[in-house]
């Protein structure tokens, strides 16, 4: 049996998308995940992306990681499936969809995509050596690193996950500021690599660099993220009530499809 892939990226993260409305049995083993995400062996990319039809929404979009795992909500990801539906015609300029951590909005205009992220409450920030670990949809913990720099970031990661995390799915963070240009590298578990951008690590970083800053405006507030493969806008609101720190969360980009093809399974 042949399927049809697409192959898309999003600043550099990048994803095998696999359109399962129309199929009813495709279950790939976690070895075979493995293998399509493999570089070498197979398409290559952070992770895959299957799309399913729901009774409620527009879609949903069921996310695994490149270690064949099935994975948290990914903001990237998000992006590049709200591009798959415009291509689609699944929708025409917004969109309704069911991930890991619930319902996610996207908005669709000549220039970028916008997708609305899961509000973050107080339960969801914790504090640890007087740096941030935030649930965004996916677990990131955030740091300041003096000298930002691959080598460090790698060395600061493994030192983390052999340490302090060990066995628990935490992303890392560190990021780094000058005239309020804020550049950020991200390490990501389920890929176990640095990757070209993380959304749901931008907004992370963001939100820790907005309560270190103690800036409690509750207008919307914007961070232009720098990662190695663009420039991300995070925007959001301090809210303050209900047990909710932050609502009208906002990533902002621009997917890109690079390819489709065919793979027999």
């Amino acid at each position: 049996m042949y399927l049809l892939f697409y192959k898309y990226h999003n600043f550099g993260n990048d994803f095998i998308i696999i359109d399962n409305r129309n199929y009813k049995n495709i279950l790939l083993t976690k070895e075979y995940i493995k293998k399509l995400c493999n570089r070498i062996y197979g398409i290559g990319s952070n992770g895959i992306i299957f799309i399913k039809k729901h009774y409620k929404y527009n879609l949903e979009m069921i996310y695994y990681n490149s270690d064949g795992n099935l994975g948290p909500m990914c903001g990237n990801g998000g992006l590049c499936t709200v591009h798959f539906a415009k291509a689609k015609k699944i929708i025409k300029y917004e969109i309704n969809f069911k991930t890991f951590d619930g319902i996610h909005k996207g908005y669709v205009n000549d220039k970028n995509i916008k997708l609305k992220m899961s509000d973050v409450s107080y339960n969801n920030i914790k504090i640890i050596n007087q740096n941030h670990i935030i649930n965004t949809g996916s677990m990131h913990y955030v740091e300041y690193m003096n000298y930002l720099n691959i080598e460090n970031v790698y060395k600061r990661s493994f030192y983390l996950k052999n340490t302090i995390f060990k066995k628990k799915m935490v992303n890392m963070n560190f990021y780094n500021t000058k005239n309020n240009i804020y550049n950020i590298i991200t390490y990501e578990c389920g890929v176990e690599d640095i990757t070209y951008s993380c959304g749901t690590g931008c907004i992370a970083t963001a939100l820790s660099i907005n309560l270190k800053s103690k800036n409690f405006s509750k207008k919307q507030i914007s961070y232009n993220m720098i990662n190695k493969g663009g420039n991300m806008i995070v925007n959001f609101r301090l809210k303050n009530t209900n047990n909710i720190a932050y609502d009208e969360i906002y990533i902002t980009g621009n997917p890109i499809l690079v390819y489709k093809g065919k793979i027999k399974i």
